[in-house]
């Protein structure tokens, strides 16, 4: 969803890195003057000097505390973060803006349960400059710094969100939660924590349907950046996750100098990412059931992947499932994962597929791993014997695959009267196949290393037609997707993807800056231009 046509208009959120369309100078009192917000016309406004005697109607009498902002909204209504630091620690003058609670259930946040928004006509809230408006909690901050429980229709979008600098021991709270409720929007954010010894998640997700979180990134995670929990139907599209800025790199097989994982989704239905950089991370990204609840329809469209453990996995857990083998295939799994048009580098594994029921892997990149790039195995870890799934059934499909720069390729030594692997070029120093009498259809061992940019690559390219049906094998991270489908609009030539606006000192420097991904990633040999630098 894209924030009101006003604020566009203001502020260009992400198309521009020039903060100078909206310009505000704050005064003692709680108002402000030298306001220029050409065609910005939001319904009310909070301001860190602003002051809950104010109507909140214009910029120049905005409110004080989120309390007081949010209990009077209505479908349609728009609230304007005027640029801050919002918090709950109270300033000189003795006031606190308190941090948002948007709790529409319970009688905290709004004086009450706070309102929810309508279908097609949300409530929205942005920050009124790109990430210039900062959720910034206490050193002691024990909770979450922006929490959205059992609401309908609410959009968040601009803000930088950010965890606590010392919180008390034991305190494991994520840096925003979204719990139950429905069509939630998260926009623009720049979520980070600057204390990596405290676990939680940077945005934790926990039964809600219709989320969506886009054009964001998520930094300094010691735990897991992003986590969805049974959710249903959750877009997440152009985010950057990075948790290593502050931890250093550290060797291969060491995770403890990076975030544990990634992105994790956990007995949810219906998530498809597009367009996202994963990087900096023990493990990439974890697909999961919980318990007899299985993660179902995970898609994963034109994205990059990087880290030090295992890539992208799809984990079986059969143990609730006693010794019901049919059980273990259908709840105990993740059913019909799709990896497609991706970049996967460096780490143990590439791909891990444990038991992966109806998974297809397709124009697939994965490269400079230290075991095999793909590993498909139809048996949990550690499962009684009659928990290995079925061999009626097709588990995985890869397909139009590259594979280069590895020690191994494909290795299906557990499943493969289960899996099918057509149309692959695989060229590794070990093995090509395990077991070696493994036969694929259609596939080839041809060294890509003189093609440039992997990434990108040209239409001289030998893998653009080697099946002579002028179909390509490996990745071609060109494009924005929706949803998997192509658009005519370039990914990396739209000015600030990855970033967004750029913070100093958070995602512009070290292992995290979103402005060199290319060359940490080494997408191509000859080091490939993308994305472009910010201007």
């Amino acid at each position: 969803m894209l924030p009101p046509l006003s604020l566009r208009l203001c502020s260009a959120i992400f198309l521009s890195f020039s903060l100078a369309a909206c310009t505000f100078i704050f005064e003692e009192g709680g108002g402000t003057e030298g306001v220029d917000v050409p065609g910005l016309t939001g319904n009310f406004y909070i301001s860190p000097n602003g002051d809950d005697d104010n109507d909140g109607k214009d910029p120049t009498r905005p409110f004080q505390t989120w309390s007081t902002a949010l209990a009077i909204l209505t479908p349609g209504d728009v609230l304007i973060a005027l640029p801050g630091v919002y918090s709950d620690e109270a300033t000189a003058d003795g006031k606190a803006t308190e941090l948002p609670n948007i709790d529409c259930v319970s009688n905290v946040g709004c004086d009450g349960p706070c309102p929810p928004g309508a279908i097609g006509n949300p409530i929205e809230v942005w920050s009124s400059e790109p990430r210039q408006a900062i959720l910034r909690p206490s050193n002691s901050w024990a909770a979450e710094t922006l929490r959205i429980r059992d609401c309908q229709a609410w959009t968040v979008g601009g803000f930088i969100v950010e965890g606590a600098l010392d919180p008390p021991d034991g305190a494991e709270e994520d840096v925003i939660r979204v719990s139950g409720g429905n069509n939630i929007t998260l926009s623009g954010l720049l979520v980070h924590r600057d204390n990596v010894n405290v676990g939680g998640e940077l945005l934790s997700v926990g039964g809600s349907s219709d989320l969506v979180v886009e054009d964001s990134g998520f930094y300094d995670f010691r735990n897991k950046a992003i986590v969805l929990v049974e959710a249903t139907s959750a877009r997440i599209r152009r985010v950057h996750v990075s948790g290593a800025r502050s931890m250093g790199g550290g060797p291969e097989d060491d995770c403890a100098n990076n975030g544990d994982i990634a992105v994790q989704v956990s007995g949810s239905a219906d998530v498809v990412f597009d367009n996202i950089v994963v990087e900096g991370a023990c493990q990439g990204m974890k697909i999961q059931p919980i318990g007899l609840q299985p993660s179902e329809g995970t898609k994963i469209y034109s994205s990059l992947v990087s880290s030090t453990g295992t890539g992208i996995e799809c984990q079986v857990d059969c143990f609730a499932c006693g010794e019901d083998e049919e059980c273990c295939n259908t709840k105990g799994s993740c059913l019909d994962l799709r990896v497609q048009n991706t970049v996967i580098q460096g780490g143990r594994v590439g791909l891990e597929l444990q038991s992966p029921v109806g998974a297809v892997v397709e124009n697939v990149t994965i490269q400079a791993t230290n075991s095999a790039a793909i590993n498909v195995k139809n048996e949990p870890p550690e499962p009684p014997a009659l928990l290995v799934p079925s061999a009626a059934v097709q588990m995985a499909l890869i397909s139009r695959t590259l594979i280069f720069n590895s020690d191994d390729g494909i290795d299906v030594t557990l499943s493969e009267n289960t899996t099918k692997v057509e149309s692959c070029n695989v060229d590794v120093t070990g093995e090509t196949y395990i077991p070696a009498n493994f036969l694929p259809t259609d596939s080839f061992a041809v060294d890509p290393q003189s093609t440039g940019c992997v990434a990108q690559p040209s239409s001289s390219w030998v893998m653009r037609n080697i099946l002579g049906d002028g179909t390509t094998i490996g990745a071609n991270v060109k494009f924005r997707t929706v949803e998997g489908a192509e658009t005519t609009e370039e990914l990396w030539e739209h000015e600030g993807f990855p970033c967004g606006a750029l913070i100093q000192g958070v995602n512009d420097t070290g292992l995290s800056s979103c402005s060199d991904i290319h060359v940490r990633f080494g997408l191509g040999l000859e080091q490939c231009p993308l994305p472009d630098s910010p201007p």
